[in-house]
């Protein structure tokens, strides 16, 4: 998964765990309590902001793990047509903020009209 910004750079995942791993680095003892407000607040913005981004994600992926299933039977491999890789996707780390990600629809389709 890559940046687009040309071989050797990180990937989006690289970065996002970069970033996360700072986040655990955080001192928050030597935070005043208006710095500690002031992180909850970005906090809260970064939760929103990886929660959308989740989403986005997760619609292509299992649009392509379906499709790549449907190749996948229809080549008579009788799987996904994938290296497996798809079945560490609902396995949260330990620390992993929510263990119910999974490949359940998300709502990152168009809204439907009524």
């Amino acid at each position: 998964m890559g940046t687009g910004a040309g071989p050797g750079a990180p990937s989006v995942a690289d970065e996002v765990s970069a970033f996360r791993e700072g986040l655990a680095r955080v001192d928050v003892g030597a935070l005043s309590d208006a710095e500690r407000v002031e992180l909850v607040a970005e906090l809260e913005r970064v939760k929103g902001a990886a929660s959308a981004a989740q989403a986005r994600t997760m619609h292509p992926l299992r649009t392509s793990l379906e499709a790549a299933s449907v190749r996948g039977s229809t080549a008579g491999r009788g799987g996904s047509g994938l290296d497996g890789g798809e079945g560490r996707l609902g396995v949260a780390e330990p620390g992993a903020a929510d263990p119910r990600v999974g490949l359940e629809p998300t709502t990152a389709q168009e809204p439907r009209c009524t």
